[in-house]
């Protein structure tokens, strides 16, 4: 089993590096803790997507160490992966029924999101829920994480609700992946809003 980093109880949100994301986003609430199997599944899971995610990034650092003609050809080969990928995100969103994206405020300790579920005002603070975030549309794959739910805010008239959840048992691996993404999405619209600003 891998090991847990031991969590802190501290808004998951606030203080932390935040990036927003559009994403499709579901939960469901824990009633019992998963099997030490489960957990093992869901987190060799997430590093192995977040593997494609993050590490591509990396490849830009690599090709700047190589010939031209080496550096074209990855290009090639990764710009026609990446078409197939995203036809087959494609067929394969249609077929999972997502939710639809939504702007989720994300930090590599929990998020905030707004849930539609009729039973999201139901939710209370320290209840076990089972995040799933499609992180990118190409990879119609989720990264799932254990999370205690740290705030409930219901909307009025409405049995929607915005949750702030605190992820509670991500592997050593997974928080350093996530550190990782969140800090490089964060720099990209940081970028983006340089070059565009409002």
């Amino acid at each position: 089993m891998p090991e847990t980093k031991p969590q802190v109880t501290d808004d998951p949100i606030k203080d932390h590096l935040v990036c927003y994301h559009q994403i499709p986003v579901r939960w469901r609430r824990l009633d019992q803790a998963l099997s030490d199997g489960e957990l093992f599944n869901i987190q060799s899971d997430n590093a192995r997507l977040m593997e494609v995610l993050v590490g591509s990034e990396d490849i830009r650092d690599i090709e700047a160490s190589m010939d031209k003609d080496s550096m074209k050809e990855i290009k090639k080969l990764d710009a026609k992966l990446n078409l197939l990928m995203g036809w087959i995100g494609q067929i394969l969103q249609q077929q999972q029924h997502l939710p639809a994206a939504q702007t989720v405020y994300l930090s590599s300790r929990g998020l905030r999101f707004q849930s539609d579920a009729s039973n999201a005002s139901a939710l209370r603070e320290k209840d076990s829920v089972c995040i799933e975030m499609y992180l990118d549309p190409s990879y119609p794959q989720a990264f799932i994480a254990v999370s205690e739910v740290v705030k409930v805010n219901p909307q009025a008239h409405s049995p929607s609700a915005e949750i702030v959840a605190r992820f509670t048992q991500l592997s050593e691996q997974n928080q350093l992946w996530l550190d990782k993404y969140v800090f490089q999405l964060h720099r990209r619209q940081v970028a983006l809003s340089r070059k565009h600003p409002q």
